[in-house]
């Protein structure tokens, strides 16, 4: 998986900080060096004043250590801060959603610690990270704009720039970024990341946003055209699970104690990780349907 720390020297800002791995902060120290050898601009971590970040996962914020400066301003979302600031009490927290969400989709108990592991995969990190720059929806923060795009993280951000729009995890180039069921906060599940994306596309066809650049992939010239695509990918995975909970429907049978069921056949996976995945895809789309 390649992240992407996106550097914006004439602002003295980065999006975005890579992962926690030695071989990642290698990397952004390796991309600032190509970064004065292809276009003769010395700009090093030092130099940076405002990191943004678009959400609190690890292969986003990891990098943070890199851009120490005692005047850096590091900004995040209210809703993604408690992740950054309290990460035992949120994982405490969503370890207990997790239990209600493998009952609700009738996760047999021998899958149950496999599945748990894989989620104790993404944290909680031991290194503690410090945020100094806690900002609401819409807020403007130097000549960058916080756009709520909420869905995969409750906070998820995307902050616009001129015409180009730095989204994250939110809208990829080539796949589609998980979406949390509400059950892990109240601005998560389907309905929400729906929104985001409509917000998106709004800003799109308005001519306000020309380029997207996420934190994965590659940039997307023709935005209107990849969240076409997006949306057509999420309507023919809604079709296959419509299709495989209709028989139960029909029996008079809640579909929801099946969900887990469903995503073996939409998701035959060897992998735990991607497993884990497949369950939580399933899951927020049957939660959006069913619920």
């Amino acid at each position: 998986m390649v992240g992407r720390v996106h550097v914006i020297p004439s602002l003295s800002a980065v999006v975005d900080t890579g992962s926690e791995d030695d071989s990642s902060r290698q990397d952004i120290l390796d991309g600032f060096s190509a970064i004065e050898s292809q276009f003769g601009i010395h700009f090093r971590p030092s130099d940076v004043r405002r990191v943004f970040l678009t959400h609190s996962h690890l292969d986003h914020i990891g990098g943070l250590p890199l851009f120490d400066n005692p005047s850096v301003e590091r900004c995040i979302h209210r809703n993604d801060y408690q992740m950054i600031a309290h990460p035992k009490d949120y994982f405490a927290f969503a370890l207990e959603a997790l239990k209600i969400l493998f009952d609700r989709c009738g996760v047999p108990e021998e899958e149950r610690p496999d599945l748990t592991k894989a989620f104790l995969g993404l944290g909680p990190r031991t290194v503690d990270y410090d945020v100094n720059c806690v900002f609401d929806s819409g807020d403007k923060i130097g000549d960058f704009t916080a756009i709520p795009t909420p869905g995969h993280t409750r906070g998820h951000s995307c902050f616009l720039l001129d015409d180009v729009l730095f989204t994250g995890d939110h809208v990829l180039s080539h796949t589609l970024a998980p979406v949390w069921p509400l059950l892990f906060g109240e601005t998560l599940g389907y309905a929400n990341y729906y929104k985001s994306l409509i917000r998106v596309r709004n800003l799109a066809e308005a001519g306000t946003v020309k380029t997207l650049l996420p934190s994965h992939e590659d940039a997307i010239t023709e935005p209107i055209r990849r969240l076409d695509t997006i949306e057509s990918s999420h309507n023919r995975r809604f079709g296959k699970i419509k299709k495989l909970a209709q028989p139960l429907i029909d029996e008079g049978i809640d579909p929801m104690p099946y969900a887990f069921q469903i995503g073996q056949k939409v998701y035959p996976a060897p992998d735990i990780f991607v497993a884990f995945f497949g369950f939580l895809d399933v899951g927020v789309r049957m939660e959006y349907l069913y619920l």
